[in-house]
């Protein structure tokens, strides 16, 4: 299980760097001056909590199939948050 938790570590750090590859960075105010290097992370740690996710639900076959899902719409939750939060902010706004 230990060198399945490194691919998935591997599989999230892809997932993040292909995210930062297609301009899918957020906002410098939500993560910081280092938010190329948060992405990364938050595949990373996606990756691996899926992949354990995936495995006690699903079994080890899956497992990795699992980690890659969760660690895309993870990195993509992170870029489209502040958006909907925005959106969301401005709809109440509208609605009182």
């Amino acid at each position: 299980m230990l060198a399945l938790s490194f691919i998935w570590l591997l599989l999230g750090v892809f997932i993040g760097a292909l995210a930062l590859g297609a301009r899918l960075r957020p906002l410098p105010a939500y993560l910081g001056r280092y938010g190329w290097a948060a992405m990364l992370g938050i595949g990373a740690l996606a990756g691996l909590i899926g992949g354990w996710l995936g495995t006690i639900l699903y079994g080890r076959f899956f497992g990795t199939a699992c980690a890659a899902w969760i660690a895309v719409l993870s990195v993509t939750l992170v870029f489209f948050s502040p958006w909907a939060l925005n959106r969301m902010q401005r709809w109440r706004a509208s609605a009182k």
